[in-house]
């Protein structure tokens, strides 16, 4: 057999990442602070690329100071791009968490919770008098003088807002803000109320006396007490620590008219540019040679850019309109609504990879009325649930409140929490709510016990 050397024509598919679909791809995996730098960057190298007159990203700005509410709510505002989703009213609040500084989270939450604009402008002047333990200290009346309303008008959107994320925020003292704080946890009965009445007691822990004036045993004034020292009562302070890294949402859900839900794109959270028209121009005519390839060069790099911001947007906006119509227990309800959701679902309702939902989901945020949180957060398992519809994460809220709810004379333990799980349609085996009470760093029963005794927190 003699070898030789010979041509051969032969067809074959490959599939070849240009340049700029490698950049498209990386573009949809940059978290919005990733991609607000990589655009900064591009309008520095790009002559032919200008920012949109009239708009400021603040994606990277970190709210320290009052003059951030001029900053977050810039005239006109840009008009967010919006889905609706067909969702029957509900009355939860809205709240924001995990926002980069305190001022920015509550400017956030003002703006999601929809007041009437007579009402936004009092919040903002709220929040403008804010002290630095989250206490007001301005009277409502002098409030009310300088912004031409009343009193009444003040004190009502300021007791609407103590409810904002931090909850207590806003009080006028330490007993309002420990009364707000125990109501949002379903605490505050009236020996509670008591209770916080008498707070130089509760810090003598003059356990008598305290259960005389609130006509209850002694042992229950203990666990009062320590419901009360678990309380934040100054949940302004350490909001803005430095070292927490920024969580900007480049989407928001709340509620719409006719009380449909609303998925929102929020515009303004990266620069808007645009090409410059003159520049681009001048590359059809009048110049020449090098110069001429430069410019046509650059026109195409930024064009291709606007293109990518464009469908990144469109794909997120699109990816999270899917999610949110699939998790309407969790907008009705909070995480526990959650079902399971994975993403090889999503990707196969959008027609997309499941490794496209994964880069669209990782690092991006959505405010909802419950907090702001990743996309990736509503990926979630199902259980061994009786009726298959409940999510891991929906398991471990409901053991978090059961532990929560327990009674120092009757702690709960793995067993009994099975056994509770069990009636609510949660088939959980013993050993699965160990995993995710130990996943949740709530320590066993007999720890639970001696903590409650000792007036100690359980987590």
């Amino acid at each position: 057999m003699t070898l030789a050397p010979k041509l051969q024509l032969r067809q074959a598919q490959t599939l070849a990442l240009t340049p700029q679909l490698r950049q498209s791809i990386a573009l949809l995996q940059f978290s919005t602070l990733d991609a607000a730098a990589f655009v900064e960057g591009e309008l520095e190298r790009n002559p032919l690329l200008e920012r949109v007159d009239g708009h400021e990203t603040h994606a990277r700005d970190q709210v320290s100071d009052r003059a951030a509410i001029r900053q977050l709510y810039p005239s006109p505002l840009p008009t967010p791009r919006s889905r609706t989703l067909p969702v029957a009213a509900s009355g939860h609040r809205p709240v924001v968490a995990d926002g980069p500084g305190l001022l920015h989270r509550l400017a956030s939450q003002l703006r999601l919770s929809r007041l009437p604009r007579a009402e936004q402008r009092i919040g903002e002047a709220l929040i403008a008098a804010l002290s630095a333990t989250g206490r007001i200290d301005i009277p409502a009346d002098t409030m009310a003088s300088s912004l031409g309303t009343s009193a009444d008008a003040v004190e009502s959107v300021r007791r609407h807002m103590m409810r904002f994320d931090p909850v207590g925020v806003f009080a006028r003292d330490l007993r309002e803000c420990l009364a707000v704080q125990l109501e949002e946890r379903g605490q505050l009965d009236e020996p509670m109320t008591r209770l916080v009445d008498h707070l130089p007691l509760v810090a003598r822990r003059d356990v008598r006396r305290l259960a005389r004036a609130c006509d209850v045993a002694p042992g229950r004034v203990v666990t009062m007490i320590a419901l009360v020292r678990a309380l934040n009562p100054t949940p302004g302070r350490g909001v803005d620590e430095a070292g927490v890294p920024a969580v900007v949402p480049e989407l928001m859900v709340s509620r719409g008219p006719g009380g449909r839900w609303v998925v929102e794109r929020d515009d303004r959270v990266l620069p808007r540019i645009a090409l410059n028209a003159a520049l681009r121009a001048r590359a059809g005519r009048r110049v020449t040679g090098d110069d001429r390839r430069f410019l046509r060069r650059h026109a195409g790099q930024g064009a291709w850019l606007i293109r990518a911001l464009e469908q990144r947007g469109t794909t997120m906006l699109n990816v999270a309109e899917d999610i949110m119509s699939r998790q309407i227990g969790f907008l009705e309800h909070g995480p526990g609504g959650l079902v399971p959701l994975t993403m090889r679902t999503l990707a196969q309702s959008q027609g997309l990879h499941e490794s496209t939902i994964s880069r669209v989901s990782n690092g991006k945020y959505i405010a909802t009325p419950h907090g702001t949180f990743e996309l990736r957060y509503f990926f979630t398992q199902s259980v061994g649930t009786v009726d298959a519809s409940h999510s891991a994460e929906a398991v471990r809220r409901t053991i978090a409140r059961l532990i929560d709810a327990e009674r120092a004379d009757a702690i709960l333990s793995d067993a009994d929490i099975a056994e509770a799980l069990c009636k609510l349609g949660m088939d959980i085996a013993r050993r699965t709510v160990a995993k995710y009470r130990d996943a949740l760093n709530i320590p066993g029963s007999v720890q639970r016990r001696r903590n409650r005794e000792a007036g100690l927190q359980h987590r």
